[in-house]
């Protein structure tokens, strides 16, 4: 759960009685170990003071809720959420270097493992997300099904090379983009 107050010093005595109150028809408890508070606050005087007054573990730079890094300043938000998904990604890429799977099975592989977690952080974090984020994904995407092709390449006939890997693997950006729309659908290969 995650609250915002206006004047903590104050209002964390309140909101701790709600929660005892709450406890205690419900039964559940705060522990106070593993709860955290982040304070936005440029006064030295004031952070001193309601560090003091809060029985949580204050945090300074960031804290993580539900996989998502929150920093102090809001201009961070892309270095500390969305670098490290591009290095999940470089990271599943060289996994999957050597896999025996077919384009096809390369591109579903990425459906399934990848595109998830991109949905999930774009939904979480509404920024907007400069060019190279879409071009170094979608080089990374190229990367992984062509090197299923290279393999195969040998084994096929020209009949057989209707469709390359380039028309299908999954438009990043068209996804996130159809996704943040009111209908949350992502978009077929067809569409694409």
């Amino acid at each position: 759960m995650i609250l915002y107050l206006e004047n903590p010093k104050d209002s964390t005595r309140k909101l701790l009685e709600l929660i005892h109150e709450f406890g205690k028809v419900t039964g559940y408890k705060i522990n106070m170990q593993r709860s955290m508070a982040f304070l936005y606050t440029n006064n030295e005087r004031a952070e001193k003071e309601i560090r003091e007054a809060i029985p949580f573990t204050i945090s300074s730079k960031r804290i993580k809720y539900l996989g998502v890094n929150l920093p102090t300043e809001t201009k961070d938000l892309y270095s500390e959420n969305y670098k490290p998904l591009m290095k999940e990604i470089k990271d599943d890429t060289n996994r999957w270097k050597d896999i025996p799977y077919s384009w096809i099975g390369r591109v579903n592989i990425i459906k399934m493992t990848i595109l998830p977690k991109a949905i999930y952080r774009f939904n979480a974090i509404p920024i907007k997300l400069p060019r190279a984020f879409f071009y170094r994904t979608r080089t990374k995407y190229f990367k992984v099904c062509l090197e299923a092709q290279k393999t195969q390449n040998s084994q096929r006939h020209p009949e057989q090379e209707k469709c390359s890997s380039r028309n299908q693997a999954p438009r990043l950006q068209t996804i996130l983009q159809s996704n943040s729309h009111q209908n949350r659908m992502v978009l077929t290969q067809t569409e694409i």
